[in-house]
């Protein structure tokens, strides 16, 4: 395997563990403890808890979350990849809406610099004028 696939190999396991199984305790196979991260409208942070914070706010939401990647692209150290994400709001409150039952989905980029076999940073953008409309409906 190429140091390309193997970084994105690296990028889709952290998906599927962190977001989909929501199993938080394994990012440490995954991320750097001083990951960087920078996410809007997430405050940029940085450290594990920072990455896995967003996953975890987003599941608290949405229980049934699924994250789709439907592209992945590699060079030198870094993955990019865009993803669907998606789930029924039925949990806590998202970005100042209370749980509506409504199903939610979503799309974003995220690019990913990969160092030593973990990812060392994070930088997203998410469609949040596209799910405001979903969490906040006109009336």
């Amino acid at each position: 395997m190429t140091d390309l696939e193997a970084n994105k190999a690296l990028v889709r396991r952290y998906v599927t563990e962190i977001w989909n199984r929501g199993d938080a305790s394994r990012a440490i196979e995954f991320v750097s403890d001083d990951v960087k991260v920078h996410a809007p409208p997430f405050p940029d942070d940085a450290g594990i808890d920072a990455l896995t914070g967003i996953s975890a706010a987003f599941r608290a939401a949405l229980p049934d979350l699924a994250v789709e990647i439907d592209m992945v692209a590699a060079g030198d150290d870094r993955v990019m990849h865009h993803y669907v994400l998606s789930g029924t709001h039925t949990g806590a409150a998202l970005f100042g809406a209370d749980a509506s039952g409504r199903k939610l989905a979503t799309s974003g980029i995220m690019m990913f610099r990969i160092s030593d076999g973990r990812i060392a940073s994070a930088e997203g953008l998410l469609d949040g004028p596209g799910l405001m409309q979903q969490l906040h409906p006109a009336r």
